[in-house]
C-alpha cells in the first residue's frame, strides 16, 4: 500500500511539474511573439529609426494658408488613440484664431490597409479640448496643438489626415490642414 502511494504521489508530483513549465511555455511564447512583431516592426519599417523615434521629416504637411506654418512634431499610438503633436505658427501680419474641427465627418484619416477613421478625432489646442476647439494664434508665436484619433488596432502609418479648420477674423486660403504619410510611433511592446 505504501509503495502505490509513493507511486501515486510520484504520478501526481510530475504532472503538476509538466503543468507548471508548460504554463511558463505559454508566457515566454506570447512575450517572444510580441517581442518579434515589435521588432519587425522597427527593422522593416521604413519610418524606424535606432532610437526607437520615427522620423517624420518625410511626411508632407499642407498648411492652410502660406502665411500659416504648421510643423509635425511627433505621431504615437498609445492604446487606441494615436496622437499627432503638431506645432503651429502664424507668419502673417494679422493676429487671428484658427478654429480645428472634427464635426460630421469633415476631419478624417486613412491607414495603408484601408481603414477609414472619421469618429473619435479630438483636439486639444489653446487651452479646449474636444472635437471642435479654437486657439489664438498672436504672430511668431508657436502654439502646440495635439490630434487624438481613435483606431482599432496598431497601425504603423496614418497615409493621409485632413483636418478641417476655419480662421476667425481672418480669411484662410483652404479650409484643411493636411497630412500626408505620417509614421506612427508605438509607445509601448503590448497592445
Amino acid at each position: 500500500m505504501v509503495m502505490e502511494n509513493k507511486a501515486f504521489t510520484r504520478k501526481v508530483l510530475m504532472v503538476c511539474i509538466l503543468l507548471v513549465c508548460s504554463t511558463h511555455a505559454m508566457y515566454a511564447q506570447s512575450f517572444l511573439k510580441k517581442l518579434g512583431k515589435a521588432v519587425e516592426r522597427e527593422l522593416f519599417s521604413p519610418a524606424g529609426s535606432s532610437d526607437g523615434r520615427r522620423d517624420v521629416s518625410a511626411t508632407k504637411v499642407t498648411s492652410p494658408d502660406p502665411e500659416v506654418k504648421v510643423e509635425l512634431r511627433d505621431c504615437e499610438q498609445s492604446g487606441e488613440f494615436v496622437k499627432i503633436s503638431l506645432l503651429i505658427i502664424n507668419q502673417s501680419q494679422l493676429e487671428f484664431a484658427l478654429q480645428l474641427e472634427a464635426d460630421d465627418g469633415e476631419s478624417i484619416a486613412f491607414d495603408p490597409e484601408g481603414n477609414v477613421y472619421k469618429r473619435g478625432i479630438t483636439f486639444k489646442f489653446g487651452g479646449q479640448q474636444g472635437d471642435v476647439a479654437q486657439c489664438f494664434l498672436p504672430r511668431d508665436t508657436p502654439v502646440k496643438c495635439l490630434v487624438s484619433i481613435l483606431v482599432e488596432e496598431p497601425i504603423d502609418l496614418l497615409t493621409k489626415v485632413i483636418i478641417f479648420c476655419r480662421g476667425i477674423n481672418a480669411t484662410l486660403e483652404k479650409d484643411q490642414l493636411q497630412l500626408t504619410n505620417v509614421p506612427v510611433m508605438h509607445n509601448e511592446l503590448t497592445y
